[in-house]
C-alpha cells in the first residue's frame, strides 16, 4: 500500500522493488532525480522535508554497489545535510549548527509519536530543534526519531495547529498531542460561489456538519434536516421507501408557484423536478424525493441560506431559500473507510379495523340506527322506546355472527416487517499534487408494505489536482442507479383505491380466495380491488442519474482566482407496469401494460473571478464577479396497451395486445437561464463587516417584456465582542449584530407565459366529418414577470464562557409581491384562464439556535443543541378576481381554517332552538352570528345555522416547532438522543371524518370501519363521544373532526462505542459499533394515523419504528 504524505510541508515517500546491485552514474543532475533513480533500483524510500532539504542542487556520482551507504555518503559529503537509514527508509535531516563546537555536548536519541486529539497518528508534523536548522518530520503513523542535545527544545508545528515548544530535559520518549489553532481554524461555511469564515458572515446561514447528521435507515436528506436548523420545516409526504419530504425555509408564502428551496450540490444548482413517468392509470407510485440519488454518507456539510443577503447571489430561484450540499473531498494521506448497518422496521402505529365478528355486529347496529332515523322512531321521533318494533333489516344473522370468528385481517395480509441494508466504502487520498475522494454505496430497503422496495447503488468521485502554483483542476461526479418496486398508491377510495385503503375498507368476513382459487370479491361493493391481489401487479421504476461538474482554476496574479466550471446533470426514469387479469383493473381491461420513459438533461457553465486584497492591514476586501448559463431539457414518451390474451409477457411484449387499444404519447420542452452576478465583502478591523450582492437573471419562461430581473441585497455586521469597551466582559466570547435587506425571485411556474397549442380530435368538422386539428389551450402573457421577495433580517450571534454557550437569534420579515397565479378570463374565451401576477403575501418570524456544552470533564461530556422556529404567512393583497367570503379578511393567514364550531352532542330530550330539525346524536353547532338583508354581519346570533356562523379557527401552520439534540460522551461510549416537536397545528382528522362520520354510508357499501367507530353516539350508546353516524344533515356537522395535531417525537436514539487504540492493529485506525432506534416514542393527542401526515384520509404509507445495528471502520 502506498502512503502519500501531507500537503504542507511537502513530503515525498516513494516505494521500489528489491534489486541486487545499485548502479548510479550521473553528472550534474538534481539530487531529486538521483533519489528517484535509487528508488527505482532498490527497496528504499526517502523521507524528507522540502523546506529543509535542497533537492534541486546538482550532484555527480558514479558508483556500483550492493550497499547504499557509500552512495549516500558521496551525495551528502560537504553538505549541510545528513542521512539515517531505518530499515527500508532513508530519512534526510539537516546537520546541527552546533556540531562544530569544540566543547563536547551530551547527545541523546529521542523518539515518540505525534497524535491528534483523537489519539490518531499525526502524519507530516515538523519537529525542529530550537536555535538550529536540524529536525525531522513525523512518519505515516505519527512516529519520529531524532538525535538531540539532552537539554534541547523541540518546536513542533503544523499548519492549522498550535505550535508547541517542548523541553527535552533528558527525556527519551514523547507523546505529543496537536491541538487545533482556533483562530486559524475559524469555522468556514460554504456560501454562494465561495466560502467565508463564519465570523465574517453578515447573512442568515445555518450550517449542519457531518458530525451533526444522524444517518439512519431513512435515505432522505429531508428527514436528516428535521429540527437540525432553525427556520427549516421538513414535512413528510410519504413514509414509503425513498418517500418524499417537503422542505420549507421560513414558511410557504407563494400561492401557485413552488415553495421549495433551490438545492445546489457541489456548486451545481439542480432542478426540483425529477423525471417521473406515469403508467396511464389512476394508480400512482406515491411520493419520491428528488434527492434520493445522493448518498447521505458522502455529505460533508449542508448550509441553509435563509435571508436575502445570503440568497440574492442566486437571484431568480432563491426566494424560498437555498440548500447548499457539499460532499466530502480528498485529504492528506490515505484512508479507507467502511460503514455498514442492518435495520429492522415495524409499523409504528397500526391502524385497527374490525374483525369479522365485530364488523357484522357494527354493521347491524348501524343499519338499525339508520332505520330508526328514517322511520322517526325513538329516539329520533317518538318519545317512548317501547313503541319501537323489532328491526328486521339486519344484514347478518346471529348464526353468521356466531360462526364468523376473526375472519381475514387484511392489514396483516399486506404488511410485513421491513428491513434496510446499508453498505458504504470510501477512499480518501491526498498529497502535494492531488486529493481525491471515491466512494461506493449500496442501500436496500424492503418496505413494511408488501411489494414496496427501493435499491440504490451510488458512487461519488471528487478529484482536485494542482497542476502548478498558478493552475488547478478538479472534478465532482455523482452517479446513482435506483430500482423502485412501486406500491399502488392511487388517490381514490373505491375502484381506484390504493393498496392500504383497500385493506382498511375490505370486508373481513371475505376469505382471500374463493373455492375456485380466484381472489374473492366483495358482494356489496365489487368495484373495490382485493387487497392481496395488488401483489400480483408488476410495477417497477428504474432511475439513473449522472451529475458531474469539472472546473479549472487559474491564478493570473497574486490573490486573484478565476474559476470556470462546466457541468451536466442527466436523469432518466423508466416505469414498466402490468396489471394482470387477476387484479380488478386488469380483469376489466383483459390485462393492461404500459412503459413510460422520462428524462431530463441540465447543462451548466459558469465563470467566477475572485480578488482579495488588504489596505494597510485594516481593510480587507473580497470582490467576486461571475457569469452563469444553465439550460434545462426534458422529454418523455409512453406506450400503453390492453386486451392481452395472456398475462405471461407482462410489459415485455406489448405488441401481442390488441392494436386497436394502444395509447401513445410524448413531450419535449426546453428552458434557459442566463445570469450575471457579483459580491463584495468588506472587513474593517475584524469588527465592521459589509456585504453587497447583485444578480441579473434572464429567463425564457417569462413574457417578452419581462425576461430579465435584477436582485440586489446588502448587509452589515458589527462584532461588538472585538470592541475595546467590551473587554471587561470576560464571560462574553462572541457578540455580533447583523442587518440585511434585499430581493430575490421565484420562477417556478413551468412554461405558463407562452401560447400553447394542443392537438384536438372531433372538435372540427369538414364536409360533415370530424377531423383532428390543433386548438389554443394556453394564452401568452407578455407582461408576466418574476415573483419577487423583499426581505429584512435582523440577526444576533452570541457566545459565552469561551463559547460553552453559543447560538444565534433571527427576526425576518419578507413580502412576496407579483404572486404568480392564474387570472380568470371572460366566459366566452376559448381558454378560461391566463397566467398573471396578482396579490401580495407576507412572512414574518423568529428563529433561535442554542448550543451548549453542559458538562466537560476529562472523561465525560454532555452537549445540547436546540432550535426554535416560529413564522406566520399572511395575505397583504388579493387578486382583483377574488371575492372574499364574509368570514374572510384581506390580511388573513394564507392557510387559514374557517369552519363552524361545535359544542358537544345533542342528547335525548334536549332541544336546540337554532337547530329546529336536529335530533339526538347531532353535533351541536354554535349560532354565533347572522346576516342582514345586504349579507353583512349583524354581530348577533340569528337563530339559524348558516354561513354567517363560520368563524376563523386557526391555521394549518404550526405555531412553532423545535428540535432538541443531546449528546453524551463517556470514555469510548457516546449516546445521542434527538427530539423533534411541532406545536399548535390544526388539521381536519380525515380518518375520523371518513371512518366515523361517514360510517353509515360505508356500511351501506359493505366496507369495514375503524374500531373507534364504536365510540359514536347511538340510541344504545348515549354516552358516545362522537356524533351519530346516522345524522349529518346540518352545516358544520363534521367540525368535531378538527383537531390539534401537536406532537413531540423522539426521532432517534443512538448508542455507540469507539474501541480504544490499544485494542486495534496498526492497519485499523478506528472501530465504532452502534445501535440505533428511530421513532421510538410519540407524544400526541392526535387520534389519526400519524400527526406528521395529519389530515390525509387516503390511508397513507404508515410510519415505521426502526432498530439498527452498525459498524464504522477506518483503515
Amino acid at each position: 500500500m502506498t502512503f502519500f504524505l501531507c500537503l504542507f510541508p511537502v513530503f515525498h515517500p516513494v516505494y521500489a522493488q528489491d534489486a541486487e546491485k545499485l548502479s548510479i552514474n550521473v553528472k550534474n543532475t538534481s539530487l531529486e532525480e538521483v533519489m528517484n533513480l535509487i528508488e527505482s533500483q532498490s527497496k528504499y524510500r526517502f523521507l524528507f522535508n522540502k523546506q529543509l532539504i535542497n533537492v534541486n542542487r546538482k550532484v555527480s556520482v558514479n558508483y556500483n554497489s550492493k550497499d547504499i551507504k557509500p552512495i549516500l555518503s558521496q551525495l551528502f559529503r560537504n553538505t549541510p545535510d545528513t542521512f539515517s537509514i531505518n530499515g527500508n527508509q532513508i530519512v534526510l535531516t539537516v546537520k546541527s549548527d552546533n556540531a562544530q563546537k569544540t566543547a563536547p555536548v551530551k547527545k541523546i536519541d529521542i523518539s515518540g509519536k505525534v497524535v491528534d486529539v483523537k489519539g490518531e497518528g499525526f502524519i507530516g508534523a515538523t519537529l525542529k530543534i530550537k536555535g538550529t536548522s536540524s529536525g525531522t518530520v513525523s512518519n505515516v503513523d505519527g512516529s519520529f526519531a531524532l538525535r538531540v542535545d539532552e537539554n534541547a527544545i523541540l518546536i513542533v508545528s503544523y499548519i492549522g495547529y498550535l505550535t508547541q515548544e517542548i523541553k527535552v530535559n533528558g527525556k527519551k520518549v514523547f507523546r505529543i498531542v496537536m491541538e487545533e489553532d482556533k483562530k486559524m481554524l475559524d469555522e468556514v461555511v460554504v456560501v454562494g460561489y465561495g466560502t467565508m469564515k463564519k465570523s465574517d458572515l453578515t447573512g442568515a446561514v445555518s450550517s449542519v456538519k457531518t458530525e451533526d447528521l444522524t444517518i439512519t435507515s431513512d435515505a432522505s436528506i429531508g428527514q436528516l434536516l428535521k429540527g437540525k436548523a432553525a427556520g427549516v420545516t421538513a414535512i413528510s409526504t410519504s413514509a414509503q421507501p425513498g418517500g418524499g419530504v417537503r422542505i420549507l425555509i421560513r414558511g410557504a408564502a407563494s400561492i401557485d408557484a413552488s415553495n421549495e428551496p433551490l438545492y445546489v450540490i457541489d456548486g451545481f444548482p439542480i432542478s426540483n423536478d425529477s423525471p417521473e413517468p406515469g403508467n396511464g392509470t389512476q394508480y400512482s407510485y406515491g411520493s419520491r424525493s428528488h434527492l434520493n440519488s445522493l448518498n447521505p454518507n458522502d455529505i460533508e456539510s449542508i448550509e441553509i441560506l435563509k435571508d436575502a443577503s445570503a440568497t440574492a447571489i442566486y437571484g431568480a430561484r432563491a426566494a424560498n431559500g437555498v440548500v447548499l450540499i457539499t460532499t466530502k473531498r480528498g485529504k492528506s494521506g490515505l484512508k479507507l473507510n467502511y460503514s455498514g448497518s442492518y435495520t429492522a422496521q415495524y409499523i409504528d402505529k397500526p391502524f385497527e379495523v374490525y374483525d369479522a365478528t365485530n364488523y357484522m355486529i357494527q354493521t347491524n347496529q348501524i343499519l338499525r340506527e339508520r332505520w330508526l332515523r328514517e322511520k322517526k322512531l325513538y329516539p329520533y321521533g317518538t318519545t317512548d322506546p317501547s313503541t319501537v318494533p323489532a328491526f328486521s333489516g339486519q344484514r347478518f344473522t346471529q348464526d353468521q355472527i356466531d360462526n364468523a370468528g376473526k375472519g381475514t385481517n387484511w392489514w396483516n395480509q399486506i404488511m410485513r416487517p421491513g428491513n434496510v441494508q446499508n453498505h458504504n466504502v470510501s477512499i480518501t487520498f491526498g498529497n502535494e499534487k492531488m486529493r481525491s475522494y471515491v466512494s461506493l454505496g449500496l442501500y436496500n430497503n424492503k418496505g413494511v408494505v408488501q411489494g414496496s422496495a427501493i435499491e440504490r447503488i451510488s458512487s461519488k468521485i471528487n478529484l482536485d489536482y494542482t497542476i502548478n502554483k498558478y493552475l488547478q483542476a478538479g472534478l465532482s461526479y455523482m452517479g446513482a442507479i435506483i430500482n423502485n418496486n412501486n406500491v399502488q398508491m392511487g388517490e381514490g377510495e373505491w375502484g381506484d383505491s390504493n393498496m392500504i385503503m383497500s385493506a382498511l375498507l375490505y370486508d373481513p368476513s371475505v376469505p382471500i380466495k374463493d373455492e375456485d382459487g380466484n381472489y374473492s370479491e366483495m358482494s356489496w361493493y365489487a368495484n373495490l380491488p382485493n387487497p392481496v391481489s395488488y401483489q400480483e401487479v408488476s410495477d417497477k421504476t428504474k432511475q439513473t442519474r449522472n451529475l458531474s461538474n469539472f472546473y479549472l482554476q487559474i491564478e493570473p496574479v497574486k490573490n486573484m482566482q478565476i474559476k470556470s466550471s462546466i457541468g451536466y446533470d442527466g436523469q432518466s426514469s423508466v416505469r414498466e407496469t402490468y396489471f394482470p387479469k387477476v387484479f380488478l383493473l386488469g380483469k376489466n381491461k383483459d390485462g393492461q401494460a404500459s412503459i413510460g420513459q422520462a428524462s431530463r438533461e441540465d447543462m451548466l457553465f459558469n465563470t467566477v473571478a475572485t480578488y482579495t486584497f488588504d489596505v494597510e492591514t485594516k481593510h480587507k476586501v473580497v470582490l467576486m464577479a461571475g457569469y452563469e448559463y444553465q439550460q434545462f431539457n426534458a422529454n418523455g414518451h409512453s406506450l400503453g396497451a390492453s386486451d392481452f390474451f395472456t398475462d405471461a409477457f407482462l410489459y415485455n411484449n406489448i405488441g401481442v395486445a390488441n392494436q386497436e387499444k394502444y395509447a401513445i404519447g410524448s413531450y419535449r420542452n426546453r428552458e434557459v437561464l442566463a445570469s450575471y452576478f457579483g459580491r463584495m465583502n468588506y472587513n474593517f478591523l475584524e469588527r465592521y463587516l459589509l456585504t453587497l450582492n447583485l444578480r441579473y437573471d434572464g429567463s425564457d419562461k417569462f413574457g417578452k417584456n419581462n425576461k430579465w430581473g435584477f436582485f440586489p441585497s446588502a448587509s452589515v455586521g458589527w462584532r461588538l465582542s472585538e470592541e475595546k469597551f467590551m473587554k471587561g466582559f470576560e464571560q462574553l466570547s462572541n457578540l455580533k449584530v447583523r442587518i440585511s435587506y434585499g430581493q430575490t425571485g421565484n420562477s417556478s411556474i413551468g412554461s405558463n407565459a407562452f401560447a400553447f397549442y394542443d392537438p384536438s380530435s372531433n372538435r372540427f368538422a369538414f364536409d360533415s366529418s370530424p377531423v383532428t386539428g390543433v386548438e389554443l389551450s394556453q394564452i401568452e402573457n407578455n407582461d408576466l414577470k418574476w415573483e419577487t421577495t423583499t426581505e429584512l433580517n435582523l440577526g444576533l450571534d452570541f457566545g459565552f464562557f469561551n463559547s460553552r454557550i453559543s447560538g444565534s437569534f433571527e427576526f425576518f420579515n419578507k413580502t412576496i409581491s407579483d404572486l404568480l397565479g392564474s387570472r380568470d378570463l371572460r366566459s366566452w374565451m376559448v381558454v378560461p384562464t391566463v397566467s398573471a401576477n396578482l396579490g401580495q403575501t407576507q412572512s414574518r418570524g423568529i428563529e433561535l439556535t442554542l448550543n451548549t456544552v453542559n458538562i466537560k470533564t476529562h472523561d465525560f461530556q454532555w452537549s445540547t443543541d436546540f432550535t426554535f422556529t416560529r413564522y406566520r404567512d399572511r395575505w397583504k393583497e388579493r387578486s382583483p378576481d377574488v371575492v372574499l367570503s364574509p368570514w374572510q379578511k384581506v390580511d388573513d393567514p394564507i392557510r387559514a381554517i374557517y369552519y363552524w364550531q361545535t359544542d358537544g352532542i345533542i342528547q335525548i330530550g334536549e332541544t336546540v332552538d337554532h337547530m329546529p330539525n336536529a335530533v339526538p346524536g347531532n353535533a351541536k353547532v354554535k349560532d354565533v352570528n347572522g346576516f342582514d338583508e345586504n349579507m353583512n354581519y349583524t354581530g348577533y346570533p340569528d337563530g339559524i345555522i348558516n354561513e354567517a356562523d363560520i368563524v376563523f379557527l386557526g391555521t394549518s401552520d404550526p405555531d412553532f416547532s423545535v428540535g432538541l439534540n443531546n449528546t453524551f460522551k463517556h470514555k469510548g461510549f457516546d449516546l445521542n438522543i434527538y427530539t423533534y416537536g411541532v406545536f399548535n397545528q390544526l388539521a381536519f382528522n380525515g380518518v375520523k371524518r371518513k371512518y366515523i362520520g361517514y360510517s353509515s354510508h360505508m356500511v351501506e357499501d359493505g366496507t369495514n370501519l375503524w374500531v373507534e367507530a364504536s365510540k359514536r353516539w347511538s340510541s344504545e350508546n348515549p354516552n358516545g363521544i362522537y356524533p351519530s353516524d346516522a345524522t349529518n344533515s346540518y352545516m358544520g356537522a363534521d367540525a368535531w373532526t378538527l383537531e390539534d395535531a401537536t406532537f413531540v417525537r423522539i426521532k432517534n436514539i443512538t448508542l455507540g462505542y469507539n474501541f480504544p487504540k490499544q485494542l486495534l492493529t496498526k492497519e485499523i485506525r478506528s472501530v465504532r459499533v452502534y445501535a440505533d432506534v428511530q421513532n421510538p416514542f410519540l407524544f400526541t393527542g392526535w387520534e389519526g394515523m400519524d400527526p406528521e401526515i395529519a389530515g390525509s384520509n387516503k390511508a397513507p404509507y404508515p410510519n415505521q419504528r426502526s432498530y439498527s445495528i452498525g459498524v464504522n471502520l477506518e483503515f
